[in-house]
Order: C-alpha cells, then structure tokens, then sequence
C-alpha cells in the first residue's frame, strides 16, 4: 500500500456532530462502468478532557447492493443486498472490534455483527468477487482496519453480539491510551463517474453505564456527550480497498468546541 500525499484541509473547523467530509481527488480520477471501488476512513480524535478514552469505535456503512451474490458475479449491481448496523447498534466495543480483526489469523474470532452489518462482498474490477474482510486479499486486517493505538492484546474476551448490559467488573475492557473518539468507516463507489464520496464527522465513544444498559438509547448519549467533549485534532487515514493508495488528513477542531 503506497503513502499519498496529506488531503489537504483547512487549518481549522468548527467541529459540528452532524457534518459530512467529502473526499474529491486532486486531479482527474473516475470509476469506469460496471465497476465497484471500497474505501476505508479510520479517524482518531484526541479531546481537551484527558480522562476521556474510548472503550467504543463507531462503525459505519451505508446500505450497499453490489454486484456479488455468494461469491460469484452476477449482472452489475443485482447482487446481495448488505444491511447495516442500526444507529445505536454501530457503537461497538473494542473488544469485539479487535477480535474481529485479529493481528493473527488464529487469534480471530469471528463477529457476526461485522461480519453482517459492516464487511461486505464486493466485486474486484470485474476480475471475481472478495469480501471486506477476507484476510487473503486484504491482507492482515488489523493493520487494514485497526487502531494502532489500541493493544490487540489487551483485547482478552470475544462477543458475537452487541453488549445488552454493563460490562462485568472482572472483565478486561480494551481502551484507547490517547484518542477520545474512534470511527471505522467504508465508502463504497460504482461507476461510471469520478471518484468521490463522504464520511462522518467523529463522535466521542467512551461509554457510559448508562450507554451499556439502555443501548437502545447509546446515540442519544453520544450526542450528548459531543455538547461539551472539546475535541482537539482528529487524525484521518483513507484507503482503498484491497491493498490500495493511503492518504491521511489532519483536522484541528476551533478553540476545542464541542458546540
């Protein structure tokens, strides 16, 4: 995977929970016919709170038909339909998120919440089919999807399903050392047409137990955690999707307001 230069941006933002980034390439980039590119948006946000560490990554992607029905391609775009999470099923431990994406293959243990609601299959500029998540295509998913600042082996127990209550006192919580927000994002683009597409402005994702006992109401906490949280910068990395171009961006959020 080859280092692009820095997207550029403006030195300061606003920060706004309800904003959406747009990725536009410089220089002429299009998606041809008939074809299907991924793309992954990692983003960590450092907060003027120093106590506020995620224990939580928000996990992301729009609904997507593409062009792969259980593995095989089919007429363009009449494939598998892919949900995705639910708003307030898409706050996802760490824990879950790390065993998912293993550093080692023998350590994975597979979710199927990301399995079904976030990774996906997808067509290969029409040479076959592959899924988000394949390790043999991609390559080692932790270093394709995960947070480096976040030890994979601090991530000790595995969940299959979202968490429905508070996590146990003896249980092990994987946590972030710096960042107070995590978001792990897909983008998907069909051709023909250029290559451009959106992403989500960070949220804070330090739990509460009041977030792991009423899950049905986590985004709401979320919001409001966002109205005084006073993100600083947020450190964005792109790429695309198996083994593609890099590119990173920096935004330094104004005056630290979480307004």
């Amino acid at each position: 995977m080859e280092d692009a230069a820095p997207v550029p941006v403006p030195r300061e933002f606003k920060y706004d929970i309800n904003a959406q980034f747009y990725y536009i390439p410089v220089g002429p980039r299009t998606v041809g016919e008939n074809e299907e590119v991924v793309y992954h948006i990692r983003s960590q946000t450092k907060a003027a709170d120093a106590g506020l560490r995620a224990d939580q990554a928000l996990v992301y992607r729009g609904e997507v038909r593409t062009s792969c029905q259980r593995g095989n391609l089919v007429q363009p775009f009449a494939g598998d339909e892919f949900a995705s999470f639910t708003e307030n099923s898409r706050y996802v431990s760490l824990n879950r998120y790390f065993d998912h994406h293993a550093e080692r293959a023998k350590d994975r243990r597979e979710d199927s919440g990301l399995r079904t609601y976030f990774h996906f299959e997808v067509s290969d500029a029409g040479r076959g089919c592959f899924r988000t998540d394949d390790s043999n295509k991609v390559g080692p998913l932790h270093g394709a999807y995960g947070f480096p600042d976040v030890r994979p082996n601090a991530v000790l127990v595995t969940r299959a399903t979202e968490v429905v209550g508070p996590v146990a006192a003896d249980e092990p919580t994987a946590r972030s050392q710096r960042y107070a927000g995590l978001s792990s994002e897909f983008a998907y683009v069909r051709g023909p047409g250029p290559v451009c597409f959106s992403f989500t402005s960070p949220r804070p994702t330090a739990s509460s137990l009041r977030g792991q006992i009423f899950t049905w109401n986590r985004d709401y906490y979320a919001v409001e955690q966002a109205k005084t949280w006073r993100p600083i910068r947020t450190d964005f990395v792109i790429h695309r999707v198996p083994k593609g171009e890099r590119m990173t961006a920096t935004i330094i959020w104004k005056d630290g307001a979480g307004q």
